[in-house]
């Protein structure tokens, strides 16, 4: 990775270590650190191109909605809102995120952008990832478009449908899920089992299913998944780690449903030792957004074709 990129995941990361600071130093505004008021109605996207942001952007955003109180989980670009005849406020302050490319380089033809021709298996193919930022602006930063507010399951109309719609995705991993009474929700590896508590003990919809889906991340790390490194002491670095990765693939899955997101229970007891691994090694975080992306593309591929994040 080039000291340009390095520098851009620094200065993300920085900007998100003072979000957190901030919201947890003024108390009740950062009661969801950055799982975000956002995620109850979806998934960021550009009102442009129609796609999503995700991995290390989508957190940006979250982060960034949850601490600014923004309504909307809609973003583009300066010129991208001028298309659609919406203008930015004069004033306002953008976002910076990271745009990824690859550039492949042919060394047997010696040119710096590879023709189709290339592409043959007689040819010395050089790839190399690439990052450059980019600003984005939030759609209540400007005038002349109008973005849906999030809002709860409840809040929705078909709370039924919705929950059918997350048990049936569940369901389909074939994860082996049981639940009994106490105030412990974990996963085992070496019994390959999730364990929540009754669902009658958690005060909201979004509770349980924050909780279930945090777990379920969890089980996309055993050795016959993803093979991350998930067997780690209590409290040590690792086992943070592995639960900012749990707590951002819930996140990223609650967007994917459209629910708001619950702060997992134990979010607290992590916080001050992933602000402490964010600020030693900057590139932490990405790769926990990087994990928590490869977790929820695992979980939609074992749903059939129709199912896409």
């Amino acid at each position: 990775m080039t000291t340009k990129t390095t520098e851009l995941f620094e200065t993300l990361t920085e900007k998100l270590i003072a979000l957190i600071e901030e919201g947890e130093a003024e108390g009740s505004k950062w009661n969801k650190p950055w799982t975000s008021l956002l995620a109850g109605s979806g998934f960021s996207y550009n009102p442009v191109t129609k796609k999503g942001y995700s991995g290390m952007n989508e957190l940006v955003l979250m982060a960034t909605t949850a601490y600014e109180g923004h309504t909307a989980n809609v973003w583009a670009t300066y010129k991208q809102w001028q298309t659609i005849e919406a203008n930015v406020n004069k004033g306002e302050k953008g976002t910076k995120l990271i745009k990824w490319g690859v550039s492949e380089k042919c060394k047997t033809c010696n040119i710096k952008k590879a023709r189709p021709g290339c592409k043959s298996a007689k040819h010395i193919i050089d790839r190399h990832m690439w990052a450059s930022p980019f600003t984005v602006f939030n759609a209540d930063q400007v005038d002349g478009y109008e973005a849906i507010p999030p809002k709860t399951i409840e809040d929705l109309g078909n709370a039924p449908e919705k929950v059918k719609e997350i048990e049936d995705f569940i369901a389909n991993t074939k994860a082996i899920i049981k639940h009994k009474a106490g105030d412990s929700a974990h996963y085992v590896p070496k019994t390959d089992i999730i364990t929540l508590p009754l669902e009658e003990q958690f005060e909201t919809t979004e509770g349980y299913y924050s909780t279930k889906l945090h777990e379920l991340t969890h089980w996309t790390g055993n050795e016959a998944r993803l093979d991350r490194d998930i067997e780690n002491t209590f409290g040590s670095a690792k086992y943070a780690a592995e639960e900012l990765v749990a707590e951002l693939g819930s996140t990223f899955l609650s967007a994917h449903f459209g629910t708001e997101v619950e702060v997992h229970a134990n979010h607290a007891n992590y916080l001050a030792s992933w602000l402490r691994s964010m600020k030693d090694d900057p590139m932490s975080l990405y790769r926990a957004a990087k994990q928590a992306q490869a977790a929820v593309d695992f979980l939609t591929g074992l749903q059939g074709e129709e199912e896409t994040v």
